[in-house]
């Protein structure tokens, strides 16, 4: 049993922040819900690609997501895991530029678990879910921008 969703924000603000605040995955750990640990296992390459792994807990749930991530440069990010509980898992994020101060961001997520019953639970909360991720990716995005406008002051 497969599970997809989408969702589509529009971030106040540049593409190239919300971009970059999605592809820089060693940060996540900063501010992603369920996100105890992120690292690059293998660097970026002239392709665009690279390899991580994700520390994802909640309660006494822990495990490690291994994903390969191929980047489009302020267009696409998609991430394709390779190791872990699940049968399949694949993020899809589209950027688009709206003005200079305003990105459009969709996520598509699918996914299906390796136990039927985790599934049908999954299936409860998965929204939820994706859209307290998106809250958070958005908050970095214009935490970032406060910071910097904070900066050059």
């Amino acid at each position: 049993m497969t599970v997809s969703i989408q969702e589509t924000r529009r971030i106040a603000a540049p593409l190239e922040r919300v971009y970059g605040v999605v592809e820089k995955i060693e940060d996540y750990p900063l501010f992603l819900p369920w996100c105890l640990g992120a690292a690059v296992t293998k660097p970026l390459s002239e392709a665009g690609i690279l390899e991580a792994d994700l520390l994802i807990g909640y309660k006494t749930f822990r495990d490690t997501y291994s994903s390969t991530v191929t980047f489009e440069p302020h267009h696409r990010i998609t991430v394709d895991a390779a190791h872990g509980p699940l049968n399949h898992l694949q993020a899809i994020w589209r950027f688009e530029s709206l003005n200079l101060e305003e990105t459009k961001v969709c996520i598509e997520l699918t996914m299906a678990l390796k136990s039927p019953l985790l599934m049908l639970a999954l299936r409860a909360v998965l929204p939820q879910s994706v859209i307290k991720i998106l809250n958070a990716f958005e908050t970095q995005a214009l935490t970032a921008i406060v910071n910097n406008s904070s900066c050059q002051r």
